[in-house]
């Protein structure tokens, strides 16, 4: 049984659950949250696509987040994409496949997107266009009007470029990076553009800050940039199962490491590296002085088999780290939607805003954010559980606040027993104690 204390008191001085202890059996978290906020649906494989295309979303691929809107890459299927954008809980299509691209032909299809910044947004895309092939190019979407940045066809600053990938913007500056020809040498590299001038951030030639060595290239979707920083993945070397690290650039250039696989795991009971553990980084986000990250690893599944599955959304904010999502919470798998969360792939925050690529159990995915003004909000109580000879429950928290467990054994007795006092983190909490009562009610209050 779950109930809400209905009491007159104030809901920000006394904000409360209560829970049955005789529940034994835990069940999925269903709704969590971040901030008090719950994660919320912006789009999901079999969502109808706005426009005039009259299919449904089979393919989504890309997404970015600032305030409180999402630009996204998706669509029927890997050759049938475009760029959508959400906001306010509305879908709608900038960019498809067919679209007019500058060439003159049309686009065929769009592989990723930035925020729509400094009055445009880039994206990038490919345009076939007969024999010898296509054009794979950076465009800008501005006032309607789309234009070419760069693109494979024509030379730029003295590079020829083999791709110019996963683009991020902000104000008038592009962040990307990609394969690019320089004096008959192919490199790999960071670059940043602010309409006149390209900078080359990192390339083949660079020497990671810390124990990695040369930058060997950028896996997956793993450039993003703040307006004053970039962060990016690296590899060192040139094989894709090279060691990884997270680093950042400053405006000049100029790179520190936030983490590699050297690093301790923060928390880890044994002190193992992210090496020692089979975990790798695999996306990252820049915001200020947080740096956002996931990773993945390996774990055993049922009948002894190896899974991959990408573990936590982390943020890390001046040094300190905190979860914001996890495929599993106490080895159980949270749920959205009433579907069970498989993985984590992209993640992207902004302020106190976060959005993730959702992969489900059921072989679908979506596109799910925590957006909105952080207030003070009544604890919610999540899986409540006897096992063990211990009762034990989750319940959401906000940074910066304190929390109260009491007990009382029956709703008619006079007082509430205060059990514990929990700092809250922002994620959720856990409290447990042994199971010494065959019934009672939990109480969780948010103190002023």
């Amino acid at each position: 049984m779950t109930c809400l204390d209905s009491t007159s008191r104030s809901c920000f001085t006394l904000s409360c659950l209560l829970v049955a202890a005789t529940i034994s059996d835990a069940t999925a978290q269903t709704n969590p949250t971040w901030l008090g906020r719950p994660f919320v649906k912006v789009v999901r494989t079999g969502d109808p696509i706005p426009g005039a295309s009259g299919g449904i979303f089979n393919e989504l691929t890309w997404f970015t987040l600032r305030d409180g809107t999402i630009h996204l890459v998706g669509g029927e299927s890997s050759t049938r994409k475009g760029v959508f954008r959400w906001h306010a809980n509305t879908l709608t299509s900038l960019v498809y496949t067919n679209t007019l691209a500058p060439t003159g032909a049309r686009f065929d299809t769009v592989h990723v997107v930035t925020d729509e910044t400094g009055g445009a947004l880039n994206f990038g895309g490919e345009v076939y266009f007969g024999n010898p092939g296509a054009i794979y190019g950076l465009f800008e979407l501005r006032n309607g009007a789309i234009t070419s940045v760069f693109d494979n066809a024509n030379p730029n600053h003295g590079l020829t470029y083999l791709g110019f990938g996963y683009p991020v913007r902000v104000g008038n500056e592009v962040v990307g990076g990609g394969l690019f020809i320089t004096n008959g040498v192919q490199k790999q590299g960071v670059f940043r553009w602010n309409g006149t001038i390209l900078k080359t951030l990192v390339d083949s030639d660079t020497d990671l800050p810390g124990s990695l060595g040369n930058y060997g290239g950028s896996p997956e979707y793993s450039f993003r940039f703040d307006g004053q920083s970039v962060v990016f993945i690296a590899i060192a070397g040139f094989t894709a199962n090279a060691p990884r690290g997270v680093y950042r650039s400053d405006i000049n250039g100029i790179l520190t490491k936030v983490v590699d696989v050297n690093d301790v795991i923060p928390g880890d009971a044994l002190g193992r590296t992210y090496a020692q553990r089979n975990r790798k980084f695999v996306t990252v986000d820049v915001d200020g002085t947080n740096t956002f990250f996931n990773t993945s690893g390996m774990v055993a599944a049922a009948g002894g088999n190896q899974n991959q599955f990408y573990n936590l959304g982390t943020r890390v904010t001046s040094g300190v780290s905190e979860n914001v999502l996890g495929a599993f919470i106490n080895g159980q798998p949270p749920q959205l939607d009433g579907r069970e969360i498989s993985t984590l792939s992209i993640v992207d925050g902004h302020g106190d805003d976060v959005a993730f690529m959702v992969h489900f159990t059921d072989g679908s995915r979506g596109i799910y954010a925590a957006i909105g003004p952080v207030t003070p909000s009544a604890p919610i109580l999540i899986l409540p559980a006897k096992t063990n000879g211990l009762f034990h429950f989750q319940f959401s928290t906000q940074a910066g606040r304190n929390y109260r467990v009491d007990f009382k054994a029956a709703l008619a007795d006079a007082d509430w027993l205060p059990r514990s006092t929990l700092p809250g983190t922002g994620s959720d909490v856990v409290f447990s104690e042994p199971a010494t009562n065959d019934a009672g009610f939990y109480r969780v209050t948010l103190l002023p």
